[in-house]
């Protein structure tokens, strides 16, 4: 028997204020990662008398909403208090009642208002200025802000998949031309061993190759024609590796990289399918193109001895290249720096405060 969810997520914010909009967005890009058939998002920009109908019906209210006190820093998510609801931007109104006057109003009419309510501000830049996009020091901040509204309000939903996908995609990521002949997509497959590491899946090509013989690298290839990355690390993957598309969960890309022949590669970060979350990767395909894969722990790749060997170029953009030594073996190039470039990420957001 099917029951309705018992948990609201109210982001609140107005659209077209720039960082006033925060609330609507980290609520909407939360709500991927929590479960349906107990939660439910709504989305709005009232105030006031306008709470008691978004919140009637529900047990637990958990609210996002823009902050502005100056006293934090950009991105800071302040935990509200039930007392403290009439800070935000929108939990106060001129014209109209209070946040805790809305709630006593709905409980003193009968109806059945939530009992356990997590109300959450996040600190803004400007809250004013028209516009449809959040400014650059909010932006920039984004990542943070999620995961610390998923992890104090939905602690069991906070595993890595979510964590990084939270990091991966509210991050500025560098862009580059889609139109050259010389693209690629490749999958840098994650998942988390029995010893609580992050670990990532390399392969080492055969030696008869004629590109980067004997070389660790990712499992990927060649865009065909206009083919977007994407689709051709899906379909590398299929064909190198044996992966199903509905066994892994795309969360992100990372920065493009460029190898020692100018090809761009464009890494697409996966996570094995929830039922097999923590399982190695299966590697069923016959190996023509490569003869091992191994995994590497992404604390190691942080902490591994690196030496810069030179630099390439796309556009004004200019790369370091990098080679890097993990358990005796030599991770070179683009390899070496789509590595450090997701150990460093991983290693400045997922340490929890």
């Amino acid at each position: 028997m099917s029951t309705e969810p018992d948990t609201l997520l109210l982001g609140l914010g107005n659209p077209v204020l720039r960082d006033d909009a925060v609330g609507l967005i980290v609520a909407s890009r939360l709500y991927p990662w929590l479960d349906p058939q107990q939660i439910e998002l709504k989305t709005a920009s009232v105030g006031g008398l306008g709470f008691i109908d978004l919140i009637t019906g529900y047990r637990r209210l958990v609210m996002i909403d823009a902050l502005l006190t100056s006293a934090q820093p950009i991105g800071h998510v302040h935990f509200l208090r039930r007392e403290q609801l009439s800070s935000t931007q929108r939990t106060v109104s001129l014209h109209d009642i209070g946040f805790g006057e809305a709630l006593e109003m709905g409980a003193h009419m009968g109806l059945p208002m939530p009992s356990d309510i997590s109300a959450y501000g996040i600190e803004v830049h400007d809250p004013f200025a028209l516009g449809k996009t959040l400014t650059p020091r909010l932006r920039n901040v984004l990542p943070q802000a999620l995961l610390a509204i998923l992890r104090h309000a939905f602690p069991s939903r906070a595993q890595w998949p979510a964590e990084l996908a939270m990091i991966l995609r509210n991050r500025r990521c560098r862009s580059v031309s889609s139109h050259c002949d010389t693209r690629a997509g490749v999958a840098v497959a994650l998942r988390r061993s029995a010893d609580g590491a992050l670990r990532v899946l390399l392969i080492k090509r055969a030696e008869s190759m004629r590109r980067y013989p004997g070389q660790w690298a990712f499992p990927g290839g060649m865009c065909q024609g206009e083919e977007h990355p994407f689709v051709t690390m899906a379909r590398e993957a299929h064909e190198e590796m044996g992966w199903q598309r509905e066994s892994y969960i795309p969360l992100g890309r990372l920065d493009p990289a460029i190898t020692a022949g100018g090809e761009i590669l464009f890494p697409f970060v996966l996570a094995p399918a929830a039922t097999a979350l923590d399982q190695p990767w299966p590697v069923t395909q016959p190996a023509t193109e490569f003869t091992c894969a191994q995994e590497f722990a992404l604390d190691a790749v942080f902490d591994a001895p690196r030496m810069m060997v030179g630099t390439r170029v796309i556009g004004s953009w200019q790369q370091p290249v990098y080679s890097i030594t993990i358990d005796g073996q030599q991770l070179n190039g683009a390899t070496a720096r789509i590595l450090l470039q997701l150990a460093a990420l991983w290693r400045r957001y997922s340490v929890r405060g």
